[in-house]
């Protein structure tokens, strides 16, 4: 059972960086949803001329997504992630990983200034994440 759940903006830190967080990689989740968002965010990135290679960026995410667990969200989860999203005003992608974060038990990573307001009790950047797995 990993013990971290990654946003996009964890992961994108992440891969960035990965000799930096490789104890967090190995115990870590994301959901499913997160590939797109990544793979949205880095192609922008690409664009503004943010990333040298956005091919080899999504290579090294698919080296990551093949060490991560990666959880599936289904039916059962629309009126939880609702319920998140009506409470703290997060957008419904915002609020699946809060809900999944609670529902599992998984500190959450990452660097959105909202989540780590709204949802402090499961909400860590990865700095503190980082202490936390070393």
């Amino acid at each position: 059972m990993p013990k971290y759940l990654l946003d996009a903006s964890a992961l994108y830190l992440i891969i960035l960086e990965p000799y930096k967080y490789t104890s967090i990689l190995e115990d870590s989740a994301i959901l499913d949803l997160t590939l797109y968002e990544i793979g949205n965010a880095a192609l922008v990135s690409w664009r503004r001329k943010l990333l040298r290679s956005y091919t080899g960026f999504m290579k090294s995410v698919t080296k990551a997504a093949r060490i991560l667990e990666i959880i599936r969200l289904g039916p059962e989860d629309i009126e939880g992630i609702a319920r998140v999203a009506e409470k703290t005003r997060l957008t419904y992608y915002d609020s699946a990983y809060v809900y999944v974060a609670r529902k599992l038990g998984l500190v959450l990573v990452t660097e959105d200034t909202e989540i780590l307001r709204k949802a402090r009790d499961v909400a860590k950047p990865l700095k503190g994440a980082r202490r936390v797995a070393l």
